[in-house]
């Protein structure tokens, strides 16, 4: 009744214990005979949440728990205190699925219900891949209909079938697991899906099995080293089995429900999460007494919301604490939900460079077509206004990005400063690189200098060499992030040296100020000193960082290191799909673009010669370069923030006054033409006209900057992508002839 409510108050209710009507009423009292209430049955609300069959057993369909089905869908609900909320009954606080237990008088609540018992009498009576819905058609089908009079002479001459005593006896023990364990789905689960539900109840012979998604090949052999202290030892083990991260309904494969409140609907901070235990607590020690409002949490290990989770600037360390809650979530979720299907494949999709297919997972960041990147659920405006920024600085430091990127916590001014200082102390660079780029011609592109460079710097990776001494893949993770701490660290020096060999005649670079945040050594070694610029390098690095896991370098790095290619070797793999002119060197693709369009026209050109050239530039068969996304569906967030920066401080420049003339014409001419879905402007249709203001006039070098800032969000979801152990990535492709023979069955 309150889904899809966005805020929901709920007062105290001091009548409430005067109140005899039947829960779920919606209708009023139809009559009263005498002192008896008669209430009409809610036969909405059922049909809602299942059906009756054709021979009436009431079949469910909402996959939740009984005792939480109320609050889901819902963000925040008022609660208040309830005075008699000490009085109220146990079977209020346990909810329907133990008060209406069958089970639960006196006799029976001393018996302990074992689920699995149940699961095993009910696979005795179905049969393999089909499910106990299925098993009550098939036990029922030959059970023809007689009269009670028929049955009586059938069952007395002893020809009577068994098989309407079958039903009932599997639809009882089907609604014993509905009601005392929970399964709303368990009538349309498989013998397969029970046969592992009974399998998964039974203990592990071998306690160290609880490294879960590690156990496929954790023989025994590795088992002993860890109970003799050997070179895996538990204390050295991220284990998802100790007391502190396992959820406390992890046992039963559940994911531990949690809560969150806060005093006002308006509050910005939130509190929590809390069990609901806690949350009993606090209510009873009158925490509630003016009101608060709460909603449910499930894990909340990876938060969407924004907070500071730890004070601690320690990374590394806080990374050891989230790794194993998240995989113990990510391992419940699956257990539940592995067959679940998020979506469908077309054959266009197949031809169309798979776009739309839902095939990956990446936890830094969400596209959505019409708001845009979301980095953690925080969008570019609120992580502008949410991250820290330098001293006397208005945009956010790409350090707190990073950060939240791999926490999902929004940090504190000090972690971030803890930060830079440690990518600055790693970011020394190894002298066979640093000769390798002395070297390399001046003509050579800046992406293949950039490539060759982070490809050598593979010599360096702790990860290649802790692999090839056989260390277990539990710990793999925390290689490739002291990998992919490193190259993010010493990546501005390699492009600050690829720029100044190419483009300043080999002009030192300086050394690295620890002092100073990442973005501001960057712009002091590319030459530049202008405090603005240093600002517009700390927006580009933080807005260019990431965009989901589909793009080209983020999928190439993701695909990549699943093959267990360390950080260096995924991240150069990664850069050479950057460097494609359809990915990151679009922004060069619309530099030039405009400025043939300026030279034709002027800096003052009117809106109507503008169009002209645009209608010039379709009907010969080109595009309008900047303009477009595979995904977005409006305006890019990425080029709004880049346009505030302009009129913040370059209102004026004729260039930027020609990109926004653009703006305005472009738009209605690509929507005149009816065939593209999204006509408005992305991030490459502004990015070259900012570096140019600031002297950067370099083109074939904006993807090197590009390259910089991508390595934040592709090496943040590679380190996950290890604590997690995902697989190597090994999609199945089909013919053409195999495809046009699957459709025309």
């Amino acid at each position: 009744w309150l889904d899809n409510i966005d805020w929901v108050k709920i007062k105290n209710d001091p009548n409430y214990k005067e109140k005899k009507d039947i829960e779920g009423e919606e209708d009023g009292i139809a009559r009263v005979d005498g002192e008896v209430k008669i209430t009409p049955f809610n036969m909405k609300e059922e049909m809602e949440e299942g059906h009756f069959d054709a021979d009436g057993h009431y079949l469910w369909k909402k996959g939740v728990d009984l005792r939480d089905n109320w609050l889901d869908n819902i963000d925040w609900v008022k609660i208040k205190n309830d005075p008699n909320y000490k009085e109220k009954k146990d079977d209020a606080v346990k909810g329907l699925a133990d008060s209406d237990s069958d089970s639960d008088d006196e006799e029976g609540s001393s018996k302990k219900f074992d689920a699995s018992v149940v699961y095993q009498d009910i696979l005795n009576m179905m049969v393999p891949k089909e499910t106990i819905k299925k098993a009550l058609q098939r036990i029922g089908k030959n059970n023809a209909k007689l009269t009670t009079a028929q049955r009586w002479k059938l069952k007395k001459a002893g020809k009577l079938d068994d098989s309407s005593e079958k039903v009932t006896k599997l639809t009882e023990l089907a609604n014993e697991i509905l009601t005392r364990d929970g399964n709303m789905d368990i009538y349309d689960e498989t013998y397969e899906m029970i046969q592992k539900k009974i399998n998964d109840s039974k203990p592990a012979k071998d306690g160290d099995g609880d490294l879960d998604m590690y156990a496929d090949d954790f023989d025994h052999k590795e088992k002993d080293k860890l109970k003799e202290g050997g070179e895996h030892s538990t204390d050295q083990m991220p284990s998802t089995s100790s007391a502190e991260s396992k959820p406390a309904d992890a046992a039963d494969g559940k994911p531990e429900l949690m809560w969150e409140y806060k005093e006002q609907q308006e509050a910005e901070q939130v509190h929590g999460p809390f069990t609901t235990e806690q949350m009993q607590k606090y209510a009873e020690e009158g925490r509630f007494s003016s009101g608060a409002f709460a909603r449910k949490n499930v894990l909340p290990v990876i938060a969407t919301y924004v907070r500071n989770a730890s004070d601690s600037t320690d990374l590394k360390a806080i990374l050891n604490e989230k790794v194993p809650k998240e995989q113990e979530r990510v391992k419940n979720f699956r257990k539940q939900h592995g067959n679940t299907k998020v979506g469908e494949v077309t054959v266009d999709m197949m031809y169309g460079g798979m776009r739309g297919i839902k095939g990956l997972v990446c936890e830094t960041s969400v596209l959505d077509p019409d708001e845009g990147i979301r980095f953690r659920g925080l969008s570019i405006p609120e992580c502008q206004k949410v991250l820290p920024k330098a001293p006397g600085g208005q945009e956010p430091l790409p350090e707190g990005l990073f950060w939240l990127l791999i926490t999902g916590d929004v940090p504190t001014k000090a972690q971030v400063d803890a930060l830079s200082r440690e990518w600055a102390n790693r970011a020394a660079l190894p002298s066979h690189v640093v000769t390798m780029l002395n070297n390399m011609p001046t003509t050579l592109h800046p992406m293949s200098q950039l490539s060759c460079a982070v490809t050598a710097l593979n010599h360096e990776s702790k990860f290649a060499k802790a692999y090839s001494e056989g260390v277990h893949k539990s710990k793999y993770w925390e290689y490739v992030y002291e990998d992919s701490m490193d190259l993010i660290a010493k990546l501005p020096v390699v492009a600050a040296t690829i720029y100044r060999n190419t483009y300043r005649d080999g002009k030192g670079i300086g050394a690295i100020d620890p002092k100073k945040d990442w973005s501001a050594n960057f712009t002091k070694m590319l030459g530049y000193e202008d405090e603005k610029f240093t600002e517009l390098m700390r927006l580009y690095l933080t807005i260019h960082s990431d965009h989901e896991g589909g793009n080209v370098s983020a999928h190439t790095v993701h695909l990549v290191g699943s093959a267990l290619s360390d950080p260096y070797l995924s991240f150069a793999a990664g850069m050479n799909g950057l460097a494609g002119p359809l990915h990151g060197l679009a922004n060069q693709e619309v530099l030039v673009w405009i400025q043939k369009l300026r030279k034709e026209l002027g800096d003052n050109a009117s809106e109507d010669k503008v169009k002209d050239f645009i209608w010039k530039t379709l009907k010969s068969g080109q595009v309008v370069p900047g303009y477009g996304h595979a995904v977005l569906r409006k305006t890019d967030p990425r080029y709004t923030c880049q346009r505030e920066f302009a009129l913040k401080h370059l209102p004026n420049d004729p260039l930027f006054g020609l990109v926004s003339n653009i703006y305005k014409v472009v738009p209605p001419i690509l929507t005149e033409l009816g065939k593209v879905k999204n006509p408005w402007p992305n991030v490459d249709a502004h990015s070259g006209v900012l570096l140019q203001y600031y002297g950067l006039k370099e083109m074939n070098y904006y993807t090197v900057l590009f390259g910089v800032s991508r390595a934040l969000g592709v090496l943040a979801s590679l380190v996950w992508d290890r604590a997690l152990g995902l697989p190597i990535e090994r999609p199945k492709s089909m013919s053409t002839d195999g495809l046009i023979k699957a459709t025309s069955k």
